[in-house]
């Protein structure tokens, strides 16, 4: 993969903030705040308290109603987490985090921000079908939908 298949001109990245922008509709921008993991930070992070910050990302995503299963696996290495994109009229979600990071509540919610992104994007028919342009636009997402701060302290926290 060459720096020029995954560049994305000024003019591309402010297309598909648009597209986002029409399909998303917000009625304000907000940044996002855990409410589960920042409050666990001290403590293990448990699955559940995975799955519930991943409800209540969908729902500051606009996506109520949605069941997040979220799970603790051994991911290849430089694979931080995976989405299940199921079909979108099933309101559930089904997110693996690596295993490595089980202890880094920053790290942790900026990868289900990351995840709950690519969610966003399928249900919106946001979705591409090329992985690389996928992840430049889900990480575009990420910061649209206000998980930018969290994105940054994860990146920082590694």
């Amino acid at each position: 993969m060459t720096a020029q298949s995954i560049y994305k001109s000024p003019r591309e990245i402010n297309e598909f903030l648009l597209k986002i922008h029409s399909k998303v509709q917000r009625k304000d921008f907000t940044f996002y705040n855990s409410r589960q993991i920042a409050a666990n930070l001290l403590n293990e992070i448990t699955e559940d308290i995975l799955g519930a910050e991943a409800r209540d990302m969908l729902e500051h995503c606009g996506l109520y109603g949605y069941n997040a299963e979220v799970r603790y696996v051994d991911l290849k290495e430089g694979t931080a987490g995976q989405i299940s994109l199921n079909n979108t009229s099933e309101r559930s979600v089904r997110i693996n985090v690596s295993s490595q990071y089980k202890n880094n509540g920053h790290v942790l919610m900026a990868i289900l921000a990351h995840e709950v992104c690519h969610k966003v994007l399928y249900v919106n028919g946001l979705y591409v079908l090329a992985e690389s342009l996928n992840e430049t636009y889900v990480d575009l997402a990420t910061i649209y939908m206000g998980f930018g701060d969290l994105i940054l302290k994860g990146y920082r926290s590694r």
